[in-house]
């Protein structure tokens, strides 16, 4: 004679429990949106980047025109932009976004991104890991499209760097390594497309 316990049926409850329970939860985290209104006061990168940091979400979806220098350190995280999101800088001889410290397998895809007067769009750092994919990239008069420095790895394609003067497209330098993959510097005024 089978008999059924207290035990069998606990254990058979926990275990739809835990079956189903994927199914209520949803399927991961929900993206942080960030609209920035390109003047302060509003919504930043920056700002989204910490409250990124205090939570289970890693992908920043941003909209707008942010106005700020970002520096993403010791985070995994995505930032995507929505069609026409850019980011410019705020201060000049500051990289619009730097990635340092800590930070692994980060990515940053589909935004437009102008270089600060004097530094650069994006600056790979202090052993930072960064995916740059999809991305606008304008540099101008003494600047750096993608800046990749002092132990900093990147793996780099399909992005279009455009610039004047004597700018670079894609800078690898102090013990970095980058892999660059198609479509990168469409040379329009580069002074160096990849150095």
């Amino acid at each position: 004679m089978n008999r059924i316990t207290g035990t069998s049926i606990g254990s058979f409850i926990l275990g739809a429990i835990l079956l189903l329970l994927p199914a209520f939860v949803g399927a991961g985290p929900v993206p942080i949106s960030v609209h920035c209104t390109g003047g302060p006061g509003g919504p930043t990168l920056a700002g989204r980047l910490n409250a990124a940091a205090a939570s289970a979400s890693r992908t920043l979806i941003v909209t707008g025109t942010c106005v700020e220098n970002v520096t993403v350190r010791n985070l995994r995280v995505t930032i995507q932009g929505a069609p026409g999101a850019t980011l410019l800088p705020l201060a000049a001889g500051s990289p619009a976004i730097t990635f340092t410290g800590g930070t692994v397998d980060a990515t940053i895809r589909d935004m437009i991104i102008d270089a600060a007067p004097g530094s650069g769009a994006i600056v790979v750092t202090n052993n930072a890991s960064v995916t740059i994919r999809n991305n606008t990239i304008i540099v101008d008069g003494t600047d750096r499209g993608i800046d990749v420095r002092r132990g900093g790895l990147a793996t780099i394609s399909t992005n279009s760097i455009t610039g004047a003067g004597a700018s670079i497209g894609v800078d690898v330098r102090e013990q970095a390594l980058a892999t660059i993959g198609p479509a990168n510097v469409d040379g329009g005024g580069l002074a160096a497309g990849i150095r």
